[in-house]
This record gives C-alpha cells, sequence and structure tokens, in this order.
C-alpha cells in the first residue's frame, strides 16, 4: 500500500469529517430521522475501517452518534460510545465538547459524581487551551453539581477563566448586568441564579 503524506491524511480527514457531520446534521432535525442517522454513521464507521484515516474520524461518528442517542433519551447506549471516544484521537477542542457531553450523559443517569468529574477534566482542558467560550458551559454543570464549599477552590483554582467566562453574553444573562469583583462572587452569583430558576 502507497504511504500517504501527512497533508494528504489531513484532507482525507477533513473530507471524513465533513461527510460524517452531513450525516448527522441530516438526521438530527427529526425526530423520526435519529434512529436513521444512527444506523447511517454505524454503516459509515464499517465502511471506513480499514482506511489508512479511520483512526481520525472515528471519533467523530462515535460522538454524533453519542449526540442522537442522547436526544433518543438513550443514556446507557451513549455512555457506551462516550467510553469509546475516550480511546480515540481528537483535538483539545472536540474533547471539551465530549467533556460537556458526557457530563449531561452521567447527570442523566443519576450519577453526580461522575458528571461533576467530567466537567472537571473539561474545565482543566479548557484552562490549558485558554478556551474561555468552551468554559462557560462546564462552569455551569460544575457549580450545578459541585457543593457550595467546592465554590472558593473552584474561584482559586480556575479564577482567571471564570473571571473571563463570567464576562460573556450568556452569563451577563444569568447572573444579571452587575459585574462581579471576583471569580468567587461571580461563582454564587451563578449558583443563586441557578437555585433561584
Amino acid at each position: 500500500m502507497k504511504k500517504i503524506s501527512r497533508l494528504e491524511q489531513d484532507m482525507m480527514v477533513e473530507v471524513e469529517v465533513r461527510k460524517v457531520t452531513w450525516l448527522f446534521l441530516n438526521h438530527s432535525r427529526r425526530v423520526e430521522d435519529w434512529q436513521r442517522g444512527v444506523d447511517a454513521l454505524d454503516a459509515h464507521r464499517r465502511e471506513i475501517r480499514h482506511s489508512p484515516i479511520s483512526k481520525w474520524v472515528r471519533f467523530y461518528v462515535v460522538t454524533w452518534k453519542e449526540d442522537l442517542l442522547i436526544r433518543m433519551g438513550r443514556l446507557e447506549e451513549a455512555l457506551l460510545e462516550s467510553n469509546r471516544s475516550l480511546r480515540l484521537p481528537a483535538s483539545s477542542y472536540a474533547r471539551i465538547n465530549e467533556a460537556r457531553r458526557r457530563t449531561t450523559i452521567l447527570r442523566g443517569l443519576g450519577r453526580p459524581t461522575e458528571a461533576f468529574q467530567a466537567a472537571m477534566t473539561g474545565l482543566r482542558r479548557c484552562a490549558r487551551t485558554e478556551d474561555v467560550d468552551s468554559s462557560q458551559g462546564l462552569i455551569l454543570e460544575i457549580v450545578r453539581l459541585g457543593s457550595v464549599a467546592y465554590l472558593d477552590e473552584l474561584a482559586a483554582k480556575y479564577g482567571k477563566l471564570v473571571a473571563a467566562a463570567v464576562r460573556l453574553p450568556n452569563q451577563v444573562q444569568l447572573i444579571g448586568p452587575e459585574p462581579a469583583e471576583t471569580p468567587i462572587q461571580a461563582l454564587k452569583a451563578l449558583r443563586e441564579a441557578m437555585t433561584t430558576k
């Protein structure tokens, strides 16, 4: 078999990821299409199984399938897909999104401790990559799932990230336009906003 260059490999991966994303989008709009989407993603995974780029595309197949399973309320199956995704190569951004999905699944299955751990894994990755936008959903999950006592530790470890995230429009809408002076004040305001809703 002819060895392909890194550039060719990257281009092939990009084309396949677009195909997989199209399969997901094409089957995600209507409830009656969700199972067909799961089947189409499974078929695509089998089709590219022996491709030299298969390992780079499987993460996207698995996570889009996971998303459809969450929508169908099949959380145990979605968790199996999430477990598979942990062993597959992916970008930091894709990993952060997977941490959010995994948190949703585990919270839905009534496993708050594991959901909290999944959200913290994602937040640590956000801190390393300085991804403020992606951190806001994870911060909300951590505030929802963690104890009030943990807020101090969260503010101490991730204060810079929290301070930036609470200035984003979604957070301002949740806690109000009055800016919090410190990360701990912002976290307490988020917690209060979430418990009064």
